[in-house]
């Protein structure tokens, strides 16, 4: 009888032992966390179209272009009256004492006129004074020549100046000869009976005696 009691002890035993562990609660397991993905990123490529500009409407009206700047022309002395260049102005010399030249003693120079332009119904006059001296050094180293020079006649009758057109070949004198006619005083040309600027040609001639 103890025996039995004995198993039947155990059983009860062991009964409640189960009955104890199926009361028990598991241990908590946690998941583990997953980290937080991050986001997709994507690059497109774009491609870059011209601009482009808007064509004007085919009724429309295209813009007027600015109208140009005119300026007034200011009104001018009156022209100068050149001499012709070519064989037409050919120079004619005119000797001292003759012509419409004033007469002076021991000339040294001679005047050559071109032609005139047409309406001038008279040419300069120039009275040759003072009259170019030959310098003492080119005496001394025997230059000698003939230069010849255009004359600038204002309205009033000065020289305004003085251009050498040939040359003597030496400076001395077309110096002595430009500086000179630069102090002549003249009757200035008439157009149409009114002073007008003309140009005179002049030929000095210095020879040694």
């Amino acid at each position: 009888m103890r025996g039995a009691g004995r198993l039947i002890l155990a059983a009860l035993a062991a009964i409640l032992l189960h009955l104890l562990l199926l009361s028990l609660p598991f241990p908590f397991q946690s998941k583990p966390e997953k980290s937080p993905s991050l986001p997709e990123v994507w690059l497109q490529r774009s491609t870059m179209q011209p601009l482009s500009v808007p064509a004007a409407p085919a009724g429309g009206r295209a813009k007027a272009a600015p109208e140009p700047i005119t300026s007034k022309s200011i009104p001018s002395s009156p022209p100068l009256l050149p001499l012709p260049s070519g064989p037409e102005s050919s120079q004619v010399l005119v000797t001292e004492g003759t012509g419409t030249t004033i007469p002076s003693p021991s000339s040294t120079s001679a005047a050559s006129y071109g032609k005139i332009a047409p309406g001038v119904t008279r040419p300069p006059v120039c009275r040759r004074d003072p009259k170019p001296e030959l310098p003492a050094i080119s005496r001394s180293l025997g230059e000698e020549g003939q230069v010849r020079l255009r004359l600038l006649i204002g309205t009033d009758g000065v020289v305004r100046s003085v251009k050498v057109m040939q040359s003597s070949g030496y400076g001395r004198l077309d110096d002595a000869a430009r500086k000179t006619l630069l102090r002549w005083r003249c009757q200035p040309a008439l157009r149409q009976g009114e002073p007008a600027e003309a140009e005179l040609e002049e030929t000095v001639v210095f020879e040694l005696k």
